[in-house]
């Protein structure tokens, strides 16, 4: 057992470090969005606020929120994708045993992307969601 721990300690080593930086790249990605978003919805109290005094209630207000967040997101990972496969295909001579185009792994990683927008965006949409109209029309 000590044997083929020790026989497989270096690729553990690089899989945790690995999955290390993908989970703090995807926090970052998602504080990123939060901030961006949460900016957004500040500067947009006034007109939420209108929009909720002329009848949007709190869930489109919510969807308005967070689908405006995904279609940066959506943009970002068409671009991120393509550069992938760019990438792929000029590094296809450093791959070994991996397809410079792995639409698995791509369809995945994209998907997780859009699932941290989504979960970052949710939060200051949430809180666009409960701006009170009068209050928000009483700022301006």
């Amino acid at each position: 057992e000590d044997l083929v721990s020790a026989s497989i300690a270096q690729q553990r080593f690089n899989m945790t470090l690995l999955v290390a930086l993908a989970l703090s790249a995807a926090l970052l990605a998602a504080v990123g969005v939060y901030g961006v978003v949460a900016y957004s919805v500040t500067r947009r109290t006034a007109e939420i606020g209108v929009r909720m005094a002329l009848g949007a209630d709190a869930d489109r207000t919510f969807r308005l929120v967070v689908f405006g967040a995904l279609k940066v997101v959506l943009v970002g990972v068409l671009f991120g994708l393509a550069g992938a496969v760019v990438a792929g295909r000029s590094l296809q001579n450093l791959l070994f045993g991996v397809p410079p185009l792995d639409v698995l792994t791509f369809l995945v990683s994209a998907l997780v992307i859009v699932a941290v927008g989504a979960g970052a965006a949710s939060l200051p949409a949430l809180r666009a969601a409960r701006i009170d109209p009068v209050s928000a029309l009483r700022q301006e």
